[in-house]
């Protein structure tokens, strides 16, 4: 879960965003959206029903902000030598020079969005819906999903609000050739304690140096690797900082009581089937912390 600050920060780290909406968004959908573009208007982008902006851009008395659309030719199906375009009158006639029939399948035609980093979806009524809603989107790497859960209960997304109905989860996609060497790293640095039911992992800053990664695909990582591979119930990974002194950690687990432990014990919050750790001075106080609470939970 995420408060509105943790919610900012994602936003002002990632290099852009898009913000969507369902068909069927509400009113308060359409003005959390602008709420949250207020917090870097440069760069986020917000995808909502066309009816949704027009209205209330009139009880805004506000003008609507300037968007691309996109012409697409597939010069494989039609090759194209020159293109030029004349305006005539209130038109705006293009013209593209061919040798060849012209196949007129081979042009599409849709709203031009940036590649992101960052998604953040409102009003859906399940994550598995809010993903396929963003399948045909312009991705930039290994992006970023925050879903807002749908809730009729809950209270309007504000500055002054927690957003305390906000899940997060990476975008499925497959690793980047640097991630998959991560996961490689992650591998080879685990050992299985068959004694507690445990896989521990340990990584080293020279490990991100070495792949060109960061600590922010650690979470995808072990996703990949729970999908790929056979493993106990609980994985704890901990890694060094890539620039300062210190080791974080994340403990993903089907042990709900396990979990629940480390969210009594550390004050945070549980997310899909993990925890994220406060920072210990080094592995060896990570890793004895955690065997603590682990046979609490056995």
């Amino acid at each position: 879960m995420y408060i509105m600050e943790e919610l900012k920060n994602a936003i002002k780290e990632s290099s852009s965003a898009i913000i969507v909406l369902p068909d069927h968004a509400s009113d308060k959908d359409y003005l959390a959206a602008l709420q949250l573009q207020k917090i870097a208007e440069d760069k986020i982008h917000v995808l909502a029903p066309s009816d949704k902006e027009e209205s209330w851009q009139q009880i805004f008395n506000t003008e609507s902000r300037k968007k691309e659309f996109a012409i697409t030719i597939d010069t494989k199906v039609t090759p194209v030598e020159e293109l030029r375009y004349e305006k005539n009158g209130t038109s705006l006639i293009i013209y593209l020079s061919h040798r060849q029939k012209f196949d007129q399948k081979a042009i599409s035609c849709a709203a031009h969005l940036p590649p992101s980093d960052l998604f953040v979806t409102i009003g859906f009524s399940s994550q598995e819906e809010a993903e396929v809603a963003l399948e045909p989107l312009p991705h930039k790497g290994v992006a970023r999903h925050l879903w807002i859960e749908d809730k009729n209960t809950a209270p309007a997304l504000t500055a002054e609000t927690p957003g305390d109905y906000v899940y997060d989860a990476p975008v499925r996609s497959k690793l980047a050739p640097a991630q998959a060497a991560l996961l490689g790293r992650f591998m080879v640095r685990s050992r299985e304690d068959f004694e507690n039911d445990i896989l521990w992992s340990f990584i080293t800053r020279e490990d991100f140096s070495k792949t060109g990664t960061s600590m922010r695909e650690i979470l995808l990582v072990i996703q990949s690797y729970v999908e790929i591979a056979s493993h106990p119930p609980t994985l704890a990974i901990f890694w060094q900082h890539e620039d300062q002194k210190g080791t974080h950690g994340i403990v993903w687990s089907t042990n709900e009581q396990l979990l629940e432990n480390m969210a009594d014990e550390f004050d945070i919050v549980i997310k899909t089937q993990h925890v994220e750790l406060p920072e210990f001075a080094n592995f060896i106080e990570a890793e004895t912390t955690v065997r603590k609470l682990l046979r609490l939970a056995l």
